[in-house]
């Protein structure tokens, strides 16, 4: 069945759904009462973020108490190949753009990792309200592509837990401006299971950087003949694989 794109569309945990029944939370009851201005009888779709997604009516709709009726169940197959990124941190909101679009376009796993020429000076209180903001963001995003599966979103890592997440894929690509390997050339043929992405912050990776993703098995592949941002460049790099591998 297709979903309905004008149908509000949630998010839910295994505790909202009691047999046939399904309860909204906070700030997801609050939305549908007061913007949404649901009423019962109302139709709405909810996921699990794991590939089942419900088709519910609402019995109740309320900022305090907003409950439904599942009505139909469908499951939608994780898409394949399994496509990944590990983001160099960026400076500004660049890190917030990326996010969004590579959740809206179906990435399974963003990592953000952080870099030489990255902004210093990341103490745990920061890391932990970036995690947490780079998580609604996600989370956001993917309600409004109509996700059936939640990415996973991690970071920030350090240089070396970002080469060992790459080893970890049967595919693992650096884009990098000054590579002579075409990133066609380098998906000529093949048919992996898993592919991870990688784009450095403003300036690219240091040599030492390159040379430690390098060994941990990545193939260096240039996109195209512009100089992109970083940002631009996770963008055009999903996009190519996304297209590769038959999901356009």
């Amino acid at each position: 069945m297709r979903r309905p794109t004008h149908d509000p569309f949630f998010f839910v945990e295994a505790s909202d759904i009691q047999g046939s029944r399904v309860g909204l939370r906070d700030v997801d009851a609050a939305h549908l009462a007061r913007v949404r201005r649901a009423r019962p009888g109302d139709r709405i779709h909810v996921s699990d973020g794991m590939g089942r997604v419900w088709l519910v009516e609402l019995t109740t709709a309320s900022a305090k108490k907003t409950e439904g009726e599942i009505i139909e169940e469908t499951f939608t197959e994780k898409p394949k190949p399994n496509l990944a990124v590990l983001q160099g941190l960026a400076k500004g909101t660049k890190i917030d753009f990326v996010i969004q679009k590579l959740v809206e376009m179906g990435i399974d796993t963003l990592g953000i990792f952080i870099s030489e020429r990255s902004v210093p000076e990341w103490n745990e209180d920061r890391r932990s309200k970036a995690k947490a903001r780079w998580q609604t963001i996600g989370r956001e995003a993917a309600k409004q592509s109509r996700r059936a599966w939640l990415p996973r979103i991690s970071g920030p890592l350090d240089l070396e837990g970002a080469a060992e997440t790459s080893s970890s894929y049967e595919l693992s690509l650096l884009a990098d401006a000054t590579s002579a390997a075409a990133l066609k050339d380098s998906l000529k043929g093949t048919h992996p299971a898993s592919v991870v992405g990688i784009v450095g912050p403003e300036g690219g990776l240091t040599q030492s950087e390159t040379l430690a993703f390098e060994k941990a098995g990545a193939k260096q592949v240039k996109l195209g003949d512009n100089v992109l941002r970083t940002e631009t460049a996770a963008v055009v790099l999903i996009a190519a694989l996304m297209y590769q591998f038959d999901w356009l």
